[in-house]
C-alpha cells in the first residue's frame, strides 16, 4: 500500500485543536443542559405541588434513563496496520489525523443531537483477521446509528476479477488472512443502520504468488497543503449534521482502482497516505458549505488525490473508487 519515504517524519502536532479549547467548548454545552435540566425541574415542582421533590427526582432519572438506553450511537471501526515495517510510520500519522480532525469533530456536533458513540480502535497487536471479523460480525446497532469503518494498510487483487474492482485486505503476509472489502462492506450494510461508510485505503494492485511482496520505496513529492482546523468546532455544525444525519444509505470506499498503487508522501502534517490527506482536507473544506452533498464531496476526493499522484514515478496514478447507494433524509433538530 503506502510506500515509506523518510520515517523520521513526525505529525505537527500544532495543527491539532486545543484540548484547552475542547473543554471550554464541552464545558458550555453541559452547563446549557444544566440550566435546561434545572428548568424542566421547576416546571414540574410548580405542575404537582403535591409531588414531593424527591419523587420528582426520581422520576426525572427515570426519564433520564429512559432517554439513555434509546440514544442513537455513531460506531467507528478503525483497523490501522501500524507495526509494518514499511507502512507504520505514515500510518501512526493518518490515525492521528483522522482522530484528531474527524472522529473529534464529528462527535461533538452529533452529541448535540443526541447521539453517543463507540470506538473500535484497532492497531499493532490487534491489527489481526479474526478481530477484524469479530467487529463486524458482532456489532450491534439500531436504525438511527452511523457506522464508520476505516482500514489502512495492504491490500491486492487475488485474480483478474473483474465482476469486483475492490480489492481484498490483509492483516499479516500470509495471503490466507485476507478479507474482501466488498464482504466487510455488505456485512455492516446487512446490520441496517441509518448510514455505513466503508472506507480501505489500500492498494489495488495484482497479487503474485502466495505472499505478499512489498514495492521498492520511492520519495514522493509534497502534496497540497491541508487547511487548518478551526479553532471552535462548533462552526462546523450544520454541515455535518446534514452529512451524517441527513442521508440514508451506504458508501464504499477504496483509496486506489484496479490495478494502481495507494501511495504515501511527505505533507505539511507529516508523512502519511495522500488518500488520507486529502480526504480530511476536503471534509474540513466542505464542512464550511450550507450543505453537504456527499457526490460532491466523493467526486473531489478522487480528483484531488489523483492530481496530487499525477506525477508518481514506476507505478503511476492513484484514483480513488466509490459507490455509494444514498436517500436524502430530513435532518433533525438538536
Amino acid at each position: 500500500m503506502n510506500r515509506i519515504i523518510n520515517p523520521e517524519t513526525k505529525v505537527d502536532m500544532d495543527n491539532r485543536l486545543q484540548v484547552s479549547e475542547i473543554g471550554t467548548y464541552i464545558s458550555e454545552r453541559i452547563l446549557k443542559k444544566r440550566n435546561a435540566h434545572q428548568r424542566v425541574f421547576s416546571s414540574y415542582s410548580l405542575s404537582f405541588p403535591h409531588i414531593s421533590g424527591k419523587k420528582v427526582l426520581a422520576f426525572m432519572a427515570i426519564i433520564c434513563i429512559s432517554v439513555s438506553l434509546n440514544a442513537s450511537t455513531i460506531h467507528w471501526i478503525t483497523f490501522i496496520n501500524t507495526d509494518e515495517p514499511n507502512i507504520g510510520e505514515p500510518d501512526k500519522n493518518a490515525k492521528s489525523l483522522i482522530y484528531d480532525r474527524l472522529v473529534r469533530t464529528v462527535n461533538m456536533e452529533l452529541s448535540q443531537y443526541g447521539y453517543d458513540y463507540k470506538m473500535y480502535d484497532y492497531y499493532s497487536g490487534n491489527f489481526t483477521k479474526q478481530d477484524c471479523m469479530n467487529v463486524v460480525n458482532n456489532i450491534k446497532c439500531d436504525t438511527n446509528d452511523i457506522i464508520v469503518f476505516y482500514y489502512i494498510g495492504h491490500g491486492r487483487r487475488l485474480s483478474k476479477d473483474t465482476t469486483n474492482k475492490y480489492p481484498t485486505l490483509f492483516f499479516d503476509t500470509d495471503v490466507k488472512n485476507g478479507i474482501p472489502l466488498s464482504w466487510i462492506h455488505q456485512s455492516l450494510k446487512d446490520k441496517k443502520a441509518r448510514l455505513t461508510l466503508t472506507i480501505a485505503v489500500s492498494s489495488n494492485t495484482y497479487l503474485e504468488g502466495d505472499q505478499m511482496s512489498d514495492i521498492t520505496d520511492v520519495l514522493l513529492p509534497s502534496v497540497q497543503n491541508c487547511s487548518e482546523i478551526p479553532q471552535n468546532a462548533s462552526q462546523y455544525k450544520s454541515s455535518i449534521a446534514s452529512g451524517f444525519l441527513g442521508y440514508k444509505g451506504d458508501i464504499i470506499i477504496c483509496s486506489a482502482s484496479p490495478d494502481q498503487c495507494s501511495w504515501a508522501a511527505q505533507t505539511p502534517l507529516g508523512i502519511m497516505d495522500v488518500f488520507t490527506y486529502v480526504f480530511i482536507s476536503s471534509y474540513e473544506s466542505k464542512m464550511f458549505s450550507k450543505d453537504f452533498l456527499w457526490s460532491v464531496f466523493l467526486k473531489d476526493v478522487s480528483e484531488s488525490t489523483e492530481e496530487a499522484t499525477k506525477d508518481m514515478p514506476l507505478y503511476g496514478v492513484q484514483t480513488p473508487i466509490f459507490d455509494y447507494n444514498l436517500k436524502r433524509m430530513y435532518t433533525p433538530n438538536k
